[in-house]
C-alpha cells in the first residue's frame, strides 16, 4: 500500500502521526512530483503491472 505522496519522495519528516497537523508536514507539494519524475514512472509502471497481473493484485 502507497501513501499519498510516496509517488514524488514526499516525507513526514518522521512523523508517523500527521494526519492532525496543518502544516508543511502534511501538506502535499505537487512541484516534487517533476524534481523526482523518474520515481514517479516507476510508480506508475508498479500500479500498472498490478493491475495487469492478478496473481499479484489483492481484492478484499
Amino acid at each position: 500500500m502507497f501513501r499519498m505522496g510516496d509517488k514524488f519522495l514526499a516525507t513526514q519528516f518522521g512523523n508517523n502521526n500527521a494526519y492532525n497537523q496543518d502544516n508543511e508536514i502534511s501538506w502535499l507539494d505537487w512541484k516534487r512530483k517533476d524534481n523526482f519524475l523518474d520515481v514517479f514512472r516507476f510508480f506508475k509502471m508498479i500500479i500498472d503491472f498490478r493491475k495487469k497481473h492478478p496473481s499479484v493484485a489483492t481484492h478484499s
